[in-house]
């Protein structure tokens, strides 16, 4: 017998390793299935009372719900001056006159720099957004609503009053 060439040989294995070294590629195994999670009990139970819906909270306080709403006004907050008495304190205001007349009472209010300003109901007055409710004989008041701690809206009023004068008393 003749001897088989080295081309032979390296021709009859690489057939014999590819015939026999490919595998076929499996799959690749199916993802676990996801659990499945029930969402959270809804934080307010819709009840039927006498025929109508009726929406009641649970227990449980929100979280996420903040402490403290923004935008609440509170009492040390200042206000933007919109008129040339928002600029002050009401403590440094003067009342100096009280005109009686058919179309309302009209009150004159003087500044530390000494101009005086005309003020009737609703006129905003001092640095806390206070606001004139009323103008009476020989006083005025003045609200001014803020926000407590709790939240409660508190109004704090206010009284400028003429000064006596000598042997005279206030009514």
């Amino acid at each position: 017998m003749a001897k088989p060439s080295n081309k032979l040989i390296i021709i009859s294995l690489v057939l014999a390793l590819s015939i026999f070294g490919c595998k076929k590629e499996t799959p690749p195994p199916a993802a676990p299935p996801k659990p499945v999670v029930a969402p959270p009990p809804p934080l307010s139970k819709v009840i039927e009372e006498g025929g109508k819906k009726v929406e009641k909270e649970s227990p449980k306080r929100n979280p996420f719900k903040p402490f403290i709403a923004k935008g609440l006004v509170t009492e040390a907050q200042i206000v933007e001056p919109q008129t040339p008495l928002q600029r002050y304190e009401i403590s440094v205001l003067k009342l100096v006159a009280v005109i009686w007349g058919l179309n309302g009472s009209v009150a004159m209010v003087e500044t530390p720099d000494g101009k005086g300003y005309t003020v009737r109901n609703g006129d905003l007055v001092g640095n806390k957004g206070g606001k004139v409710s009323k103008v009476l004989n020989n006083q005025i008041i003045i609200e001014e609503k803020y926000k407590d701690y709790l939240g409660t809206v508190q109004t704090n009023e206010i009284i400028l009053a003429l000064p006596a004068q000598k042997g005279e008393e206030l009514r």
